[in-house]
Formats: C-alpha cells, sequence, structure tokens
C-alpha cells in the first residue's frame, strides 16, 4: 500500500540510486576506491568539461567565466565529499547515523537533479532554436550530467577501500603458486607387467 502513495518521482529517484549504488560496487571493486573517490572524479572532469564547452563554442569570455566558478567549486565539493564521507564512516562505525551526513544527501538530492535539469537544457532543441548544437553543447552538457551524477553518488552506500582487482588477481595468483608448489608430486613407480 505504501509503494502505491509514492510519487513517481520517488519511484524515477530510487530506480537512479538503485543503479547508482551498483555503479559504486562496481567501481568499488574494480579500482578499490571509495564513493567519494568517484564523485570527486565526476566533479573535475564536470568542472572542466563545462568551461570547455564554452570555449570550444567560441565563447572565451563565458568559459573563463564559467572556468573561475567550476574550478573552485570542483575543489570545494570534493574536499565537502571527503569530510563527509568521513563523518558517514564514524557515524557507521558507531552504528549511528550522523544528521548532517543525511541533510547533506537530501541536499545532494536536490542538488542533483536541479544540475542535471540545467545540463539537458544544454542540448533540449527547443530552448533556443536557432542555434545549431555544436561539440561545445555536447562538452558542456556531459560536464553537468558528470557534476549532477557526483551528487548522486555521494548518496549511494558506503564501501570501504580495498585493494583493486589487480592486486587482488596477483595476489590470488601469487597464492595459486604456492599451493601448488606445495602440493606433493606423484612419484614415477616401476611396474613389473608381463605382457603376452
Amino acid at each position: 500500500m505504501e509503494s502505491e502513495k509514492r510519487s513517481l518521482y520517488e519511484k524515477f529517484d530510487d530506480g537512479v540510486m538503485s543503479v547508482v549504488n551498483k555503479g559504486v560496487r562496481v567501481w568499488n571493486w574494480t579500482t578499490g576506491r571509495t564513493k567519494a573517490d568517484l564523485a570527486n572524479t565526476l566533479v573535475y572532469t564536470g568542472g572542466a568539461a563545462v568551461p570547455a564547452g564554452c570555449f570550444i563554442r567560441g565563447w572565451p569570455v563565458a568559459g573563463s567565466i564559467l572556468a573561475a566558478i567550476y574550478l573552485p567549486g570542483s575543489i570545494f565539493s570534493s574536499k565537502a565529499n571527503k569530510k563527509y564521507e568521513e563523518l558517514e564512516v564514524t557515524a557507521m562505525e558507531k552504528g549511528l547515523m550522523d544528521q548532517r551526513v543525511e541533510n547533506r544527501k537530501e541536499d545532494s538530492r536536490k542538488l542533483g537533479n536541479q544540475i542535471g535539469a540545467i545540463g539537458i537544457i544544454q542540448i533540449y532543441p527547443n530552448v533556443v532554436p536557432t542555434l545549431e548544437k555544436t561539440i561545445g553543447d555536447y562538452t558542456c552538457f556531459s560536464g553537468m550530467e558528470a557534476i549532477a551524477l557526483s551528487y548522486y553518488v555521494m548518496r549511494a552506500d558506503y564501501l570501504p577501500p580495498r585493494k583493486n582487482v589487480l592486486s587482488r588477481a596477483k595476489d590470488k595468483l601469487v597464492e595459486l603458486l604456492n599451493q601448488a608448489e606445495q602440493v606433493p608430486q606423484p612419484a614415477m613407480v616401476p611396474v613389473n607387467y608381463v605382457g603376452k
């Protein structure tokens, strides 16, 4: 009955978060790094792509203004991501929830949606129908969506850092080789066979 009362947006948001959680698990399993590392990678990529899109479009003044906003904003956001991840880990170790982290997750939900919508405007054909879409527009769009995705990533479940997949594969290979060395080799036993 409760699921019937949920809005379409809540169902959409839950679906997106399900995919994001799986993506964060893949990131952690492959790289061994945490969700804050992934979010920061997205923030830096997006923070560089948005002004780059303006430069590509041939708008150096707009690109310079956006670079002055997005590049320092990326640094600020990445520091905040690390801070809130540390608060989340500390609370989890105590078996608690930190209200500051929960508030940040709610803010991230709102910001992720708003920034994602702004990014879509970059490529939506009816917003400025006289302008032909260029690679610059798609670069801005990609940057905005990367930043929006970073907010979703910070809402994902926390997974602790671990060895990356290549290190784990190497360790497993060394373990298997060590086990193979410890297995006694069968000895050749002469058999007296009398044939016909």
